[in-house]
C-alpha cells in the first residue's frame, strides 16, 4: 500500500524539506536534548546516593521519590509538547503558504497526504522519543535498586532495636524475604518503550488533526496541548480528591494517578521486589498500565480518524478516487457490486 512505502509523493515532499531547513535546528534541537537528559540523570542519581542513609522521615522520602519523578516528568512533557507542535507543522504550513490546494490537485489522495505528514513527522521526533524512552527504561533499575536499599536498611534499623531493647520491639514484618517477580522485571521496559513510542505517535496524530481542523499553527497547538493534558488534570484530580495529603506511595499504586503521569508510576510499581510493603503491586499496577494504553489509543484513533474526516472536506481525494485514474490509465476495470 501507499501509505507504508518510500514511495509515497508527500513522504518524499516532507523530507525534502526538512532536509533543506532543519540540518541546523535539529542538531541543536538534539544537543539539547541530550542535555536534559544528561541533567535528569545527574539529578536523580544524587537524589538516590543522598538518601541512601535510611530515614524514618516520612516527608523526606516523599520528597525524594517525587523529585525524581519530576525530572522524568519534565523531560515526558517537553516530549510531548514537541511531538504535538512536530504534527501541528506539517498541516498549517500547507495553509499558510496556500499550498493546500495545489497538494489537493496532485490527485494524491487523503490516506497518502496523512500517513505521509504522519511519518515525516515522527522522524524530525525521533530523536525526542529515544532520549524519553532511554530515561525511562535507565530510571527503572535505579529505583529497584533504591526499593531494595531502603528496605535492608530498614530491616538493619529493625533488628538493632532489637537487640537494644532486649528483643521486645523486634518484628519479621520488616525483614520478610525479598525477590524479583520475573514476567513484571523483563515486561517493564518492554512497556517503558512501547508506551514511549504511543505517546509520541498519539500526540503527533494529535497534533496533525488540531491543525486540519483549525489550519493555524498556534490556534491548533493549543488545542492539542489542551485535548492532550485534558485526561492528566482529570485523573491527577481524582488521585488527589481520593488520597488527598498522604504518603507519596500510595499515589504510586493508584491507578488514575499511573493514567495522569503516562505510565511511569506504573512501571515503577511494576519492578518493585516482593516482600516489605509491595507484595501484590505489580498486579496492582496492571489496570493504571491498561488505563494509560487505551487512553493514548484513543487520542491516535480519535485523531486519524478527525483528520481523515476533515482532510477530506477539504478537497483531499478518497483512496478509492485518487486510484481511479491509475485504474483506467492500465485498463484496469472495477466490477461493481
Amino acid at each position: 500500500m501507499a501509505i507504508s512505502k518510500i514511495g509515497n509523493p508527500i513522504l518524499h515532499k516532507e523530507h525534502t524539506y526538512f532536509r533543506r531547513i532543519g540540518r541546523r535546528w535539529r542538531h541543536w534541537e538534539f544537543l539539547i536534548g541530550i542535555f536534559l537528559t544528561f541533567i535528569s540523570l545527574v539529578f536523580i542519581l544524587s537524589l538516590l546516593n543522598s538518601n541512601m542513609g535510611y530515614t524514618f522521615n516520612r516527608s523526606s522520602r516523599n520528597t525524594s521519590i517525587f523529585f525524581i519523578l519530576m525530572a522524568v516528568w519534565v523531560v515526558h512533557t517537553a516530549v510531548i509538547i514537541r511531538s504535538i507542535l512536530a504534527g501541528v507543522s506539517v498541516i498549517s504550513r500547507e495553509h499558510v503558504g496556500q499550498t493546500w490546494d495545489s497538494l489537493v490537485l496532485t490527485g494524491v489522495s487523503v490516506r497518502q497526504i496523512l500517513f505521509g505528514k504522519l511519518r515525516a513527522a515522527l522522524r524530525t521526533v525521533m530523536p525526542w522519543m529515544l532520549i524519553l524512552g532511554v530515561l525511562r527504561v535507565v530510571m527503572l533499575p535505579l529505583m529497584a535498586y533504591y526499593t531494595i536499599q531502603r528496605i535492608a536498611l530498614r530491616c538493619m534499623v529493625n533488628v538493632a532495636s532489637s537487640y537494644a531493647n532486649s528483643g521486645t520491639y523486634y518484628s519479621s514484618y520488616f525483614c520478610t524475604q525479598t525477590d524479583w517477580v520475573p514476567w513484571s522485571w523483563l515486561s517493564a521496559p518492554l512497556l517503558a518503550v512501547a508506551l514511549t513510542m504511543l505517546e509520541v505517535v498519539a500526540c503527533v496524530s494529535l497534533g496533525l488533526a488540531a491543525s486540519a481542523i483549525t489550519r493555524r499553527s498556534v490556534s491548533a497547538a493549543v488545542l492539542a496541548i489542551s485535548v492532550r493534558f485534558l485526561p492528566v488534570a482529570t485523573f491527577a484530580g481524582f488521585a488527589i480528591y481520593e488520597n488527598g495529603d498522604t504518603w507519596f506511595f500510595r499515589y504510586l499504586r493508584y491507578s488514575p494517578f499511573t493514567i495522569a503521569d503516562g505510565g511511569m508510576s506504573g512501571l515503577i510499581q511494576l519492578i518493585n521486589p516482593t516482600g516489605y510493603r509491595f507484595a501484590g503491586s505489580q498486579f496492582d499496577a496492571l489496570p493504571g498500565l491498561i488505563g494509560v494504553t487505551l487512553v493514548l489509543g484513543a487520542i491516535m484513533l480519535g485523531s486519524w480518524y478527525v483528520a481523515l474526516r476533515v482532510l477530506r472536506r477539504g478537497g483531499a481525494l478518497s483512496h478509492e478516487q485518487a486510484t481511479e485514474p491509475l485504474a483506467q490509465e492500465f485498463g484496469v476495470f472495477r466490477l461493481s457490486a
